[in-house]
Formats: C-alpha cells, sequence, structure tokens
C-alpha cells in the first residue's frame, strides 16, 4: 500500500511535525475509484486550537487537491485513551449515588454506531447520551440529572450486537 498524503501537524502553528502511520494508528483501506487511500485516527489535545494543510497526490507525485482542516474544542464526549480495547465495557459511573451530575465511561473494540441511553424503572427513555459512529477507543461522558426527580435509573450502551446495562441512583 502506498499513502496518496502525508499528514503533518503544528499545535503552535510552528515547525511543523509529520505524522507517519505506526501499529499504533488505525487503518483502514477503502476501495474508492480502484485507488487506495489511507485512513489515521490520532489523538489531539483540546487545550489549543489545532489544524491541518491536508494535500493529495496522483500516483505521479504531482499535488492533485488539498484542504485545511481546524479543530477549535472539545465536544460532550471524549475519548480517554488512544488505546483500541479487546473487550466491550461499561464501567459503573462515578459518583454513584449521584446529584445533579455523573461521569460514564465505555469502552468499544470495534469502530461503529454507539448509543448510550438512560432509562427510568418503568422502561421510559429520560436521556440519550451517545448516539454516532465512534472509533474503537475507550471514552467518557457526562450525565446532567438536575431536570429528572431522584430516584433509581438505568443506563444501556450499545454497539453491533454488544449491549451491557448498568443502574445508577440520582438522590437530591
Amino acid at each position: 500500500m502506498f499513502n496518496l498524503f502525508d499528514w503533518y501537524r503544528s499545535p503552535s502553528g510552528g515547525n511543523k511535525t509529520k505524522n507517519t502511520p505506526t501499529t499504533a494508528w488505525v487503518r483502514a483501506l477503502h476501495d474508492f475509484d480502484r485507488k487506495g487511500f489511507a485512513f489515521f485516527r490520532d489523538t489531539l489535545d483540546a487545550s489549543f486550537k489545532a489544524s491541518v494543510n491536508l494535500s493529495a497526490a496522483g500516483t505521479d507525485g504531482k499535488v492533485i487537491g488539498s484542504t485545511r482542516w481546524s479543530y477549535t474544542g472539545p465536544t460532550g464526549v471524549v475519548a480517554t485513551n488512544s488505546f483500541v480495547p479487546g473487550v466491550f465495557a461499561l464501567e459503573q459511573n462515578y459518583p454513584n449515588p449521584f446529584n445533579p451530575s455523573t461521569t460514564i465511561k465505555y469502552q468499544v473494540p470495534v469502530s461503529g454506531l454507539v448509543t448510550l441511553k438512560v432509562y427510568n424503572l418503568v422502561g421510559q427513555e429520560v436521556a440519550t447520551l451517545v448516539n454516532e459512529v465512534q472509533a474503537a477507543s475507550g471514552y467518557e461522558t457526562s450525565f446532567d440529572a438536575s431536570k429528572l426527580s431522584s430516584g433509581l435509573y438505568f443506563y444501556t450502551l450499545r454497539s453491533g450486537n454488544n449491549v451491557q446495562t448498568k443502574k445508577m441512583m440520582l438522590i437530591k
């Protein structure tokens, strides 16, 4: 396989550092117009704005297109590490019991659609915390239950054929 682009980045805007594929990076090959593409996942530090210039080259090495991509800050769900877990796991929320917010950590071993939902005792969905395609990694998200009443709640993680449910206690 050959790369159609090199990935450079600079947290400070100064000298660029070339990232090269390693076993720690997730690689996926796709067939798009019979050309080989390499896709990489890397970890960005959310404490600063980062930008990436990306140029694509033809088989003769000439640039055929370029784009600039920027990352400006964190989202609600944070990848907690860059390792690829070997198991599907939903951890117990912390703190538990909680008032009014808690943190839930989980791991998905395969990239795909991930949902994390909260249900009350009668099985009614009261919150959707995650509903997106995620790369294989460990994650954490917070749950703000300030608009809910005290009681026992269940949270369920789904990804592919995997499902895990845990319970948590909201005390106001």
